[in-house]
């Protein structure tokens, strides 16, 4: 379904950019290592780069292929992901369009959503952006006014 798709897709993301930092982490110790830890750690963060990629590309294909066949459509047409802007009209027809009531060509219907997957969801992508947007009306004109003193006291040591 729409709620369960969502939901999978948020925690492959989540996963992809955790395993992302690691690799990065591990690659920037090695590059600490000395000239050829520089060449090595590009070596290691290109494979693991390209590695996360087609395992992320297979990961999400199979969640889209998993909702087309919610709503009775061929998972062939995934393949549309690939062709710009025909790959966000393939988004928009699979958050709005809901699944065939009912078992369907390929096969019995998702089981039915848990009670915290719309609360997650909700939480997800408005609690959560909320919570940033005020954290950054506070953080942004503080910064400011850090910098603001920082160039004044830069002003008055020179002055004596």
């Amino acid at each position: 379904g729409r709620i369960r798709g969502i939901l999978y897709n948020v925690g492959m993301n989540l996963i992809l950019w955790a395993v992302l930092f690691g690799v990065g982490i591990i690659a920037a110790i090695i590059s600490l290592a000395g000239e050829a830890g520089g060449s090595i750690a590009g070596i290691i963060g290109g494979i693991g780069y390209f590695a996360i990629l087609i395992a992320s590309m297979v990961a999400g294909l199979s969640i889209v292929v998993r909702r087309l066949h919610d709503i009775n459509w061929s998972g062939w047409l995934a393949l549309l992901a690939f062709v710009p802007l025909l790959n966000l009209v393939i988004v928009i027809v699979m958050l709005f369009i809901p699944g065939t009531k009912g078992a369907n060509d390929y096969g019995p219907p998702p089981p039915p959503n848990k009670g915290w997957m719309v609360p997650t969801v909700i939480a997800v992508f408005v609690a959560i952006p909320l919570i940033i947007g005020i954290l950054a009306a506070i953080a942004v004109p503080a910064y400011n006014d850090y910098l603001e003193r920082a160039k004044q006291q830069q002003i008055e040591q020179r002055q004596e």
